[in-house]
């Protein structure tokens, strides 16, 4: 995430960002980085929005934080965790309610079959 100059944030991708393709098998799992992967990606499954959306969650966790995610972790202690222990960073007491129902559902989004850009992570999180 970068701010302009105008301290307006944009939101950047560092040499993978491509069109969405018409046929989702062309979009490819295991690539990213692993703190930011949603567990499917880690699995080698056929990429889509949710995962980015999963993402996302991470990166406002991180943010609200200040720490980056699974930083005591090995990649591989991080990836086993994430995929078959279902870990998640831990959210603060001190957050906001609010904020840690959109961090989670953004960390569930990936799990919801079918319910398209952004879906349950930004349904009904206006509270």
């Amino acid at each position: 995430m970068l701010l302009d100059g105008e301290l307006n944030l944009k939101i950047a991708d560092f040499s993978v960002a491509r069109l969405e393709p018409q046929d989702q098998r062309e979009m490819t799992g295991t690539t990213g980085t692993l703190g930011y992967m949603a567990p499917e990606v880690l699995k080698g499954k056929p990429y889509n929005c949710s995962f980015d959306v999963y993402s996302f969650g991470i990166c406002l966790w991180e943010i609200y934080c200040c720490d980056m995610p699974y930083a005591d972790l090995s990649f591989t202690d991080a990836s086993s965790a994430i995929v078959h222990q279902n870990l998640r960073p831990k959210i603060l007491r001190c957050c906001r309610p609010a904020m840690a129902r959109i961090m989670r559902r953004c960390w569930h989004a990936g799990k919801e079959a079918g319910h398209g850009r952004g879906g349950a992570a930004t349904r009904g999180s206006r509270h």
